[in-house]
């Protein structure tokens, strides 16, 4: 857990390849940080078991803490098995999430895009991607560029990462 990318560790530094430099910025700010390891003695091909890990760690840690604000960054796979935690979160609590960066997701919301049931995403989660949730795109556009104002099939607005490389 808390590696975005093995080949940046190794190239680079654990710093940039891992998240202890951005959950130390939160930390700083006063947030509360969770860390899903869906990977964790699990076959890291089986993305329903990954999605299934996600979904129960979801409802049973995030959506029973007290936190009121819920800012989420999904890198990767990790971005398809938020589609699959919004589906399931009750319409009630959507409020609290209040932003979401995809960091070169691999999601998609059109239809099957859930894993672990049937359908597509509820209308309401479909909201709170169009109104809270921005993606990195791997492009070589200077970064933060818009790329797209919405995109269909992402379901939210997209900018460049500035770098044209899968992290």
């Amino acid at each position: 857990a808390g590696i975005w990318s093995r080949s940046l560790c190794i190239t680079h530094s654990l710093d940039r390849g891992a998240m202890f430099e951005f959950l130390g910025v939160a930390r700083a700010a006063g947030m509360a940080q969770i860390v899903l390891d869906p990977n964790g003695g699990a076959d890291p091909d089986d993305g329903e078991l990954h999605a299934r890990h996600c979904v129960h760690a979801w409802r049973h840690l995030v959506l029973a803490s007290a936190a009121q604000e819920l800012f989420v960054v999904a890198h990767s796979f990790a971005g398809a098995s938020l589609i699959d935690m919004l589906a399931s979160m009750p319409e009630e609590s959507l409020h609290r999430v209040r932003g979401i960066a995809f960091t070169d997701s691999v999601h998609h919301v059109g239809p099957g895009c859930l894993q672990l049931s049937d359908g597509g995403l509820p209308h309401a989660a479909s909201v709170v991607l169009r109104e809270r949730a921005v993606m990195w795109l791997a492009d070589d556009s200077p970064v933060d560029t818009e790329l797209w104002a919405f995109n269909e099939d992402r379901g939210c607005r997209c900018v460049s990462a500035g770098v044209n490389e899968h992290a």
